[in-house]
């Protein structure tokens, strides 16, 4: 199991492992990754897809409600409290092996902790909490100035560091909610992706863990994107393998491609893209992302929600470009059919 107070010092130490949602891209567990198998783009499934998939990743930029800056100003002196101030500790555990009639036992001693300084400079400090949070070295210098000033004992390290950055992004989920919005920037150009090149046009392959870490070698419906079947986790094998009427194409899209970018100062990427037919009306683009959750209110952490949050806007924003976009979340308890239906 993992030792959280070693987790944290782990994070404090390397952020860069951790900032804008790239934990999970640049940390690999080498027992779960595939062995760089790749797996065939059907070009023409992905021309019906193109227009959406090409419109999906132009540059977008997040604009918040100017109001904001000076609520922070205002909030920030009082997230600063005495506890967020702690030293790091460390934890020494002393295991005594015997041997008896030939047989070797291992008896927990007693172990000692350990508080550890690990200070930063406070240039350093502050440039790092900016880094994390977003919060100007000039709110946040005043605000633990007022924090001294008012008796408060202050020392800079790697914990209060955590501590500090860890208050600052609640506060956020708490009070950046619809407060945002998504606006085009520069003029149109392609970008190339997993799927497309410098042109726009299908890759020939792309590697199965950008789709998925488990692979499935039965038949590939015929409106696929892939000529193979991947995903991470049976909820997206039962989206993939359910046959639905009114669906064009669907494809599930690669991981960390789209990169939408979020409230929070990470980004994000859904799960699943359609184009559906609809009797008498236009075609309609679907974008899916999938939790196999029961509750999304009691099983998403409050940045997960956020995130899809976000995703919802950014594609509402995306109808002025002349897109027409629905984004939903598929819970484990909701069929895909019963999603398309309500459309």
């Amino acid at each position: 199991p993992i030792v959280s107070e070693n987790a944290e010092a782990f994070e404090a130490e390397y952020p860069e492992l951790y900032r804008r949602g790239d934990a999970e891209r640049r940390i690999i567990d080498r027992n779960k990754k595939t062995k760089g198998e790749r797996i065939g783009i059907r070009s023409e499934k992905y021309a019906a897809l193109k227009k959406l998939w090409l419109k999906m990743n132009e540059h977008y930029l997040l604009t918040f409600d100017e109001s904001l800056n000076a609520e922070l100003e205002q909030a920030l002196p009082g997230l600063i409290e005495q506890s967020l101030f702690q030293k790091t500790i460390s934890k020494s555990v002393r295991n005594v092996v015997s041997f008896e009639n030939g047989v070797a036992s291992v008896q927990d001693a007693c172990g000692d902790n350990y508080g550890v300084e690990r200070p930063l400079a406070y240039g350093n400090f502050l440039q790092r909490v900016q880094s994390k949070e977003s919060v100007p070295v000039t709110l946040m210098h005043k605000a633990l100035c007022d924090f001294a000033n008012k008796g408060g004992k202050v020392m800079f390290n790697e914990r209060t560091l955590l501590n500090v950055c860890q208050k600052i992004h609640n506060w956020k989920i708490e009070h950046l909610k619809g407060r945002f919005c998504y606006q085009k920037v520069g003029r149109t150009r392609i970008k190339k992706t997993w799927l497309n090149d410098e042109k726009g046009n299908a890759e020939k392959f792309i590697s199965q863990g950008l789709v998925g870490k488990f692979g499935d070698s039965g038949k590939v419906p015929d409106k696929y994107l892939y000529d193979s079947i991947a995903y991470d986790s049976p909820l997206e094998k039962s989206d993939i393998l359910n046959a639905i009427e009114g669906v064009e194409v669907y494809g599930k899209i690669p991981k960390s491609t789209i990169r939408i970018p979020t409230i929070l100062g990470e980004t994000y990427s859904p799960d699943f893209m359609y184009i559906i037919r609809r009797k008498g009306k236009n075609e309609l683009n679907l974008i899916v992302e999938c939790k196999d959750v029961e509750d999304a209110d009691k099983d998403l952490r409050g940045g997960e929600k956020l995130k899809i949050e976000s995703a919802k806007i950014f594609f509402q924003n995306m109808e002025s470009e002349g897109v027409k976009v629905r984004f939903e979340k598929q819970l484990s308890g909701k069929n895909l059919e019963e999603i398309i239906r309500a459309l």
